[in-house]
C-alpha cells in the first residue's frame, strides 16, 4: 500500500502534464492560425512584409495565454480523470483505500506552479510583446512614419519619475491642450506640478503655453511661478504613445498600483484600475479550481467520453471568462461594488467544488 503511495503521485503528474502539453500545443497552434487569418487583410492592404506578418501574430500569442493556459488546465484535468474513470483506476482506488490526498496534492502543487506562470505571462512577457506587436504593426507592417494618438478622455502617460496627463493630443498635428505635469522623487513624493492651457511642438520640441509651475517640499508649497511658455520638461517620442494605446489589463500588477496611488493623492478616481487589480490577484488562482473542479465532475462511476470531457472542459472554462466579464462590467458602472466584480465568478467556482465535493464522496 505504502508502496502505491509513493508511485501513485509520480503516475498522476505524468498522465497530468502529458494531457496538459499536447492540449496547450494544440490550443495555442489553434489561438495563432486563427490570428492569422484574421490579419490577412495586413497583406493586401499594406502589401507587408511576410514575416513581418508571420511575427505580429507570434507577438500576440501572449494575448491569448490568459485565456489558453487555464482552459488547456481544466481540459486536461477532465480528460486525465475522464479516462481514469472510464478504466475503472478511480474505482481501483477506492477499493485499495487510496487516500484522495495522493490523488490530489501533486496536482495542486502543479496548479500552483502554472499559476506562477500565468501571473509572470501576464505581468512581463503580455506588456512588452504587446508593446513590439503594435510598433510592428504601425512602423513596419503600415509604414507609418507619425502616427496620431487622439482621445477625448483622458491620457495618462508615465516615464521615469514622471506621470502625464493630457485631456487631448493629435501628436502628428503637433498638437495637445489641458496638460498636468507631476514629477516624483525616487520615494514617489510630488515635487513638482505644471499645469497647462495648451502645447504645440516646435522643431521636435513641444513647448507648454501658459504654464503654472508649482514645486512641493515634503508635501508643502515653496514655490509658485507662471510663465507665458516653458519647454515640456521631458522628452516625448512617438514611440512611447503605443504605450498609451495599450489598456488597464494590459499594464502590469506593480505599474497598476503605482498609478492608483497617485491617483488616489491627487483625489482622481481609480475605481477601473483597482477592479483590474483586483481581477488580476484572484485570476491566477483559477488553475488551481480548475484542476479540483476535473478532478470532482469526474469522481462519479460514470464513464465520459474524450470529446465530451473536452467540451464539457471548454464550456466551463469559457464560462469563467464570460462570467468575470459581466461581473467586471457591473463593477465598473456601479451596479456592483469594485471589491465584488472582479472577484465573485472566482467563489462562484468555489461554491461549485464546495457542492461538488460534498454531492460526489471519492
Amino acid at each position: 500500500m505504502d508502496f502505491l503511495n509513493q508511485i501513485l503521485p509520480r503516475y498522476i503528474l505524468r498522465k497530468f502534464w502529458k494531457n496538459f502539453g499536447v492540449i496547450f500545443i494544440i490550443f495555442t497552434l489553434i489561438y495563432f492560425l486563427a490570428d492569422l487569418l484574421s490579419n490577412i487583410n495586413l497583406i493586401f492592404k499594406y502589401n507587408a512584409n511576410f514575416l513581418y506578418y508571420i511575427l505580429y501574430s507570434f507577438l500576440k500569442i501572449p494575448i491569448g495565454l490568459k485565456y489558453i493556459i487555464p482552459i488547456s488546465i481544466l481540459t486536461a484535468s477532465m480528460h486525465l480523470f475522464a479516462q481514469l474513470n472510464k478504466n475503472f483506476e478511480l474505482v481501483s482506488y477506492r477499493v485499495l483505500k487510496v487516500k484522495k490526498k495522493f490523488i490530489i496534492i501533486p496536482l495542486i502543487f502543479s496548479g500552483l506552479f502554472l499559476s506562477i506562470v500565468t501571473f509572470f505571462v501576464n505581468e512581463y512577457l503580455l506588456p512588452k510583446s504587446n508593446y513590439i506587436a503594435k510598433y510592428l504593426k504601425n512602423i513596419k507592417i503600415e509604414n507609418k512614419t507619425n502616427f496620431a494618438v487622439t482621445k477625448s478622455d483622458n491620457i495618462w502617460y508615465y516615464k521615469k519619475n514622471y506621470i502625464i496627463r493630457i485631456k487631448f493630443l493629435y501628436f502628428q498635428g503637433g498638437i495637445m491642450n489641458d496638460i498636468s505635469i507631476f514629477k516624483f522623487n525616487n520615494n514617489f513624493n510630488l515635487i513638482e506640478r505644471i499645469d497647462a492651457d495648451y502645447g504645440y511642438k516646435k522643431n521636435k520640441k513641444w513647448i507648454l503655453v501658459n504654464p503654472i509651475i508649482i514645486k512641493f517640499n515634503n508635501g508643502n508649497i515653496v514655490k509658485f511661478n507662471q510663465k507665458a511658455t516653458n519647454f515640456m520638461p521631458i522628452k516625448l517620442d512617438e514611440s512611447d504613445f503605443f504605450v498609451i494605446e495599450q489598456k488597464p489589463e494590459e499594464l502590469n500588477l506593480f505599474s497598476l498600483i503605482k498609478l492608483v496611488k497617485f491617483l488616489n493623492k491627487n483625489h482622481i478616481n481609480a475605481d477601473n484600475y483597482l477592479i483590474t487589480i483586483f481581477d488580476k490577484i484572484f485570476y491566477p488562482l483559477i488553475s488551481v479550481i480548475f484542476i479540483l473542479l476535473g478532478f470532482l465532475l469526474n469522481v462519479r462511476p460514470v464513464k465520459t467520453g474524450t470529446i465530451l470531457s473536452i467540451i464539457l472542459a471548454i464550456m466551463l472554462g469559457v464560462g469563467y471568462f464570460i462570467l468575470n466579464g459581466f461581473f467586471i462590467s457591473l463593477s465598473k458602472i456601479k451596479i456592483l461594488p469594485i471589491y465584488i466584480g472582479p472577484e465573485l465568478t472566482f467563489f462562484i467556482y468555489i461554491g461549485i467544488l464546495i457542492f461538488l465535493n460534498k454531492k460526489f464522496k471519492y
